[in-house]
């Protein structure tokens, strides 16, 4: 319940959060931006000064044995939720799906796996493939063919 929670706080969950993708503007759209705001919080966030090393809760988290491991799943649970309202294809949920368990296989090994983390960074990888999914569907919409 704690990546609900938090997921709120960000105002990326609700009954209506995420509209008719019929009517999306890709660079424009404000549950978009959320979730790349949610992916970046849980990848991203935080720098460790004087490297370009960033990470986020999701790393934090992943430091407790057996929790970080959950949590990394539920949080994988609502990108793809957010991902399906969004309508994505299938073969993004693909994608998406691998990105989640290599992060949670890779993941799984001790402190190695917490290194390996930190690099993968694989909510912002989905984040990324929602993206790319929604600005393809829109080109498609205006008649202009998928992107070269």
């Amino acid at each position: 319940m704690a990546v609900i929670g938090l997921a709120r706080s960000f105002g990326l969950a609700g009954k209506n959060s995420m509209p008719d993708s019929k009517k999306l503007d890709p660079t424009k759209h404000p549950d978009l931006a959320k979730l790349e705001r949610f992916a970046s919080l849980l990848d991203d966030r935080f720098h460790i000064p004087g490297t370009k090393i960033r990470f986020g809760l999701d790393n934090v988290i992943g430091l407790i044995p057996g929790v970080g491991d959950a949590a990394s799943a539920l949080t994988h649970s609502y990108l793809f939720w957010s991902a399906f309202q969004l309508r994505v294809r299938k073969r993004i949920l693909g994608k998406m799906l691998f990105n989640a368990l290599v992060d949670l296989i890779g993941g799984a090994v001790p402190v190695a796996g917490d290194i390996f983390d930190v690099y993968w960074k694989s909510n912002r990888r989905n984040a990324t493939l929602i993206r790319r999914e929604l600005q393809t569907q829109a080109r498609l919409r205006r008649g202009r063919g998928p992107a070269a």
